[in-house]
């Protein structure tokens, strides 16, 4: 089979089971993926075989669709290029989400940790300092009341 058969097949299948434009959609990432791993060094002959059965993918393509639809998700390709041969549909679900959020998480994290230290830093330095802040304090009351102040 050749890159345009696996198109066409494809799109065939896709056309029956979505709407216009997601088919559209679908059918460029493929084209895309294709010729990103031709340029990649691999034939096209090669990586039509390493898809499979474009029927199986379209098939992949609706289901993924119906549960982005179902969970509220808008779909999005995958720029980390999950293929359909490795199980996945082309689509992310939700990574960039997840990844975003992930970020904000990580920075509060590190906001937190570094009041941590710095109020820990603070707390040595004082326990540290208190006997000695402490003794000049009493010898300082000492001196005053015995009158060696004048």
């Amino acid at each position: 089979m050749n890159k345009h058969e696996f198109i066409k097949e494809l799109r065939a299948y896709l056309t029956e089971n979505l709407p216009a434009a997601s088919v559209e959609d679908s059918i460029r990432y493929y084209e895309d993926y294709i010729a990103q791993q031709v340029r990649n060094g691999q034939s096209e002959d090669q990586v039509i075989a390493a898809l499979g059965d474009p029927r199986i993918i379209g098939k992949n393509v609706v289901d993924a669709l119906a549960r982005q639809k179902a969970s509220g998700r808008p779909g999005e390709y995958a720029s980390s290029g999950a293929s359909a041969s490795e199980g996945g549909s082309g689509r992310a679900s939700g990574k960039s989400t997840l990844t975003g959020k992930l970020k904000v998480y990580g920075i509060i994290a590190l906001v937190v940790l570094v009041i941590l230290v710095v109020l820990i830093a603070v707390t040595k330095v004082l326990a540290f300092f208190f006997p000695l802040i402490a003794v000049i304090a009493i010898i300082t009351l000492i001196f005053r009341r015995s009158g060696g102040g004048r």
